[in-house]
């Protein structure tokens, strides 16, 4: 929506931090079927309103993989090898053309009335929700 209306903005997040990576044990990190989020140090930094958020960098082609159900632990059926380093555009490419066909028809003919995706198991399974304020 574009608009020249007056918005008043959200006050800024004042809680405790919501990724407590000390009790986790970066969750996310260890359960990415695909190991698409870095971990320390290659964390990323940005400044809002003067307070400093970390966050891990995230290889979008990797999780790809994981989004698109071509390997194990996605939610799919199927599985295709990941070649070691930063994702390969290219080779997801030629993956999804191994895709299992109940996998492809699911998200082709389902897409925003039962699910979009697969995967999103470091959303699903992250624990702080459960965390007690610090």
């Amino acid at each position: 929506i574009i608009t020249d209306a007056p918005l008043a903005p959200n006050p800024m997040y004042e809680g405790s931090s919501l990724c407590r990576p000390e009790l986790c044990k970066l969750k996310c990190v260890r359960i990415c079927p695909t190991k698409a989020i870095s971990t320390p140090p290659k964390g990323l930094k940005c400044t809002v309103g003067g307070r400093v958020f970390e966050y891990s960098k995230t290889d979008h082609v990797r999780c790809l993989y994981g989004i698109l159900a071509l390997v194990k632990g996605s939610g799919g059926r199927g599985h295709v090898d990941i070649p070691p380093g930063p994702g390969n555009l290219g080779h997801l490419l030629e993956a999804r053309e191994q895709q299992n066909p109940l996998d492809k028809h699911f998200r082709e003919f389902s897409y925003g009335f039962i699910t979009g995706d697969f995967c999103g198991r470091c959303l699903h399974q992250c624990p702080a929700p459960k965390f007690k304020e610090a």
